[in-house]
């Protein structure tokens, strides 16, 4: 049985953009690291001229790439509801004036939380 997770985006004005659902390696050594990896990877852009699967033209250009960075294929990981709860329940946060930071947690981890300048 896999450890389910969820992680939620939300933009810099509290708007969820989306909410997924991780259907195994939920806990934090697991999906919670690649996630981190994925946003200390991550340079935000205005306007590019230059791709990559960690340049980001905005919050909603961010949470497709980080779909499609980690989706592969049938299963392990679905869009889901902004109330979905498992074991582990991430959040990502765009904080405002943006671009400015964004913060991720983990509801019942205070310890796995950090906060990333863009």
């Amino acid at each position: 049985m896999g450890t389910r997770s969820t992680t939620k985006i939300y933009d810099e004005r509290g708007n969820l953009l989306l909410a997924l659902y991780k259907q195994y390696d939920g806990y934090l050594s697991g999906w919670g690291e690649d996630l981190k990896y994925f946003i200390r990877k991550s340079k935000f852009v205005n306007g590019f001229n230059e791709t990559s699967k960690y340049i980001h033209n905005g919050v909603g250009c961010f949470a497709l790439q980080l779909v499609k960075n980690f989706k592969d294929g049938t299963g392990g990981l679905y869009a889901t509801t902004e109330d979905d709860k498992q074991a582990y329940n991430y959040t990502i946060r765009f904080l405002d004036p943006y671009p400015s930071a964004l913060t991720i947690d983990e509801a019942d981890n205070p310890e796995f939380a950090e906060t990333f300048d863009i």
